[in-house]
């Protein structure tokens, strides 16, 4: 998975869906690639479901903390932009390592870019938040927390250095039926 950002570079990413469940049960899905993009299809084309449904997506994003002059930066897009459904609801979790101290926290809602910022963070702890957006998302509008924590609190493993270039991923990936943990 591949981010622009505003320095014409791209950050780069390993992403590695761990579960998806719906109802506490495991739940087929694929992750395809499409250029700098992966794309997640859940559940089963051949079952159709009503009403509503609540899905678990637990993954690993890495490396993934980025240096700032305020410390070590993190930016964790709860609900992404580019999902052509709404959301009733978008809420989700951040557990940093035991020992980093969270110091600064704002959360944002909205398109790609957005700084709207209708949605409530709710420390847990010193290094752990829930986020959740305050009113349901249209199409293509996003939750995104970004965390500010004490400079070189990670491991060197742990901090992305921008590119050049995007990664691209353009073989379908199938993942079978594993689970993930993001709440959306």
């Amino acid at each position: 998975i591949s981010t622009q950002i505003s320095e014409g570079k791209y950050l780069n990413y390993d992403l590695l869906i761990n579960a998806i469940t719906r109802a506490g049960a495991n739940e087929p899905y694929q992750l395809i690639g499409q250029g700098a993009y992966q794309r997640l299809k859940i559940g089963s084309a051949s079952k159709t479901l009503s009403g509503v449904q609540t899905y678990v997506i637990d993954y690993t994003l890495s490396p993934f903390v980025r240096k700032d002059p305020a410390g070590d930066y993190l930016s964790v897009n709860l609900h992404g932009t580019n999902w052509d459904f709404s959301a009733q609801q978008a809420t989700g979790s951040v557990t940093l390592p035991d020992g980093v101290k969270i110091e600064d926290q704002k959360c944002y809602t909205g398109p790609q870019g957005s700084r709207e910022s209708n949605c409530t963070i709710t420390p847990k702890g010193e290094n752990a938040v829930d986020v959740r957006a305050n009113d349901a998302l249209p199409p293509n509008s996003g939750l995104t927390v970004d965390l500010i924590v004490p400079a070189n609190s990670f491991g060197e493993a742990a901090y992305i250095t921008p590119s050049d270039t995007p990664k691209t991923v353009e073989t379908p990936i199938d993942w079978g039926a594993l689970g993930l943990m993001i709440a959306g």
